[in-house]
């Protein structure tokens, strides 16, 4: 069944997202243009940027899908955007910001001067952020088969053109005036949801009692909760060095934009998360038992509110997936075209065909994205979870010693990446530890290998040094 009410009101927002794409088009000629909206971004446009980047799927369908069939516990370890985002602000912001090139893959490669760390982190980088870019477009097929009661491939192949479209023609310009409604709308219906919730039910205590009632494992404490601090620590490490909310910085005017960005953004952040925790609570309680905990957020909206607040919810969910996949996107485009391309393979080419490049990176990753996303991957939130395990074993580090430790070099950093990605993937590979658990191997053999390696191979370059003393010039 087609629901008119709820599907025009996407139908809207969509057309009015390809519209802002159109309009910028011209604005995202230069390669700053198109990458980092010419360094141009206020306090608070870029604040609700951020957090419409950080809401992805994971937010209202992964996430809230793990606590659904986890228990509340696994979720609480998910809402560790504001650590993030106050440690970012603290340790990364200035240096990074006082940086100021395109992507978190430059800097490492020109802290180190190395050609060879920056094709490494180029490669893993991608890697990860193409493969979040999967879950996304689930999310999406899953909310057009809802509303348009038709095929998921096709639902995929439709939305997913949406967003291509308007990054393909305004690039980070489009990106980020569509991320202010985006962020607006997943800010507003997910902090609706769990008033919603919290007034079905008049008071907490009833709701609690009947969800435990009907699913007493909710609140239950696991008998190993390592998994619950591997997912804390590892999500605090991701929102700190991950690459599609990094490039944020460097949009930013100034040091003081970036910094007030990130602490607008906390605050932004809280009141969601408190409509995150409600949710699975409130499906337990209200909800039969879900085949796919993933339409958790469509069917508590589906069951609570009137369709045209049915209509905005699902266009504010839509918001979640879209701005998370658009930076991803862009991102993965500038790592092409500008870390793989113009920083290593051609370093005189000329900034249009950059550019050019850039966008047939976008057409090119998107494309695949869907076809690769026509077959529905695993539950969402055990994707994304994965991947900040693995972004912030192979990359926390690095980046963080880089900015703050004068003696780390091209040799250490090598060594600490190859040693957290693999060993990473061999932990998850052969399930030698709980799942979320690899940060505690993964990231400490990084860490001790860039100290070990970096103390006992020659110091950094003259242009190594040169550039760490200006980040905290």
């Amino acid at each position: 069944m087609i629901r008119v009410i709820e599907l025009s009101i996407l139908t809207i927002y969509m057309l009015i997202c390809i519209f802002i794409g159109y309009y910028l088009r011209k604005r995202a000629k230069t390669l700053v243009d198109f990458l980092i909206a010419g360094r141009e971004v206020g306090t608070l446009t870029n604040a609700i940027a951020i957090f419409a980047t950080i809401s992805s799927a994971a937010t209202y369908m992964g996430f809230a899908a793990l606590g659904y069939k986890f228990g509340i516990l696994l979720l609480l370890a998910c809402c560790c955007g504001p650590t993030g985002f106050l440690l970012f602000q603290l340790l990364l912001a200035k240096p990074l910001r006082n940086y100021g090139m395109f992507t978190i893959t430059d800097f490492l490669g020109d802290r180190y001067d190395s050609k060879i760390v920056r094709v490494i982190a180029s490669i893993f980088t991608f890697i990860f952020l193409y493969i979040y870019i999967i879950p996304q477009l689930k999310a999406l097929g899953i909310l057009g088969s809802y509303l348009l009661g038709i095929d998921y491939t096709f639902v995929v192949i439709v939305l997913g053109s949406v967003y291509l479209i308007y990054v393909l023609l305004g690039g980070m310009w489009a990106i980020t005036i569509t991320d202010i409604i985006q962020g607006l709308l997943v800010a507003i219906m997910g902090t609706a949801m769990g008033i919603t919730i919290y007034l079905h039910f008049g008071n907490l205590n009833a709701l609690i009692y009947q969800a435990s009632a009907r699913y007493p494992a909710l609140f239950a404490v696991p008998s190993n909760i390592l998994p619950f601090f591997g997912l804390i620590i590892a999500g605090t490490m991701f929102v700190t060095s991950s690459a599609h909310i990094v490039n944020r910085i460097f949009t930013s005017r100034n040091i003081i934009t970036a910094r007030r960005s990130l602490c607008c953004v906390t605050w932004i952040y809280i009141p969601v998360i408190f409509g995150l925790i409600l949710l699975p609570i409130g499906a337990h309680a209200l909800l039969p038992p879900l085949k796919d905990p993933d339409w958790i957020f469509v069917e508590m909206a589906g069951k609570l509110w009137h369709p045209v607040l049915v209509g905005l919810g699902l266009a504010g969910l839509a918001a979640a997936l879209m701005s998370t996949t658009d930076a991803l996107l862009i991102t993965c485009a500038a790592i092409v075209a500008n870390d793989i391309y113009r920083k290593t393979l051609k370093p005189d080419a000329p900034e249009e065909n950059v550019v050019r490049l850039a966008r047939y990176s976008v057409l090119v990753i998107g494309v695949t994205a869907i076809i690769i996303s026509l077959k529905p991957p695993g539950l969402i939130g055990e994707i994304v979870a994965m991947l900040l395990v693995g972004f912030a074993s192979t990359f926390f580090f690095p980046i963080l010693l880089g900015v703050w430790w004068r003696r780390a070099n091209k040799y250490g950093a090598v060594a600490g990446m190859l040693a957290g990605f693999i060993s990473f993937v061999l932990i998850r590979t052969f399930k030698l530890m709980p799942t979320n658990t690899e940060i505690f191997v993964s990231g400490t053999l990084n860490l001790l290998l860039i100290i070990l390696v970096s103390y006992l191979t020659p110091p950094p370059s003259e242009n190594a040094l040169k550039l760490y003393f200006k980040l905290h010039s």
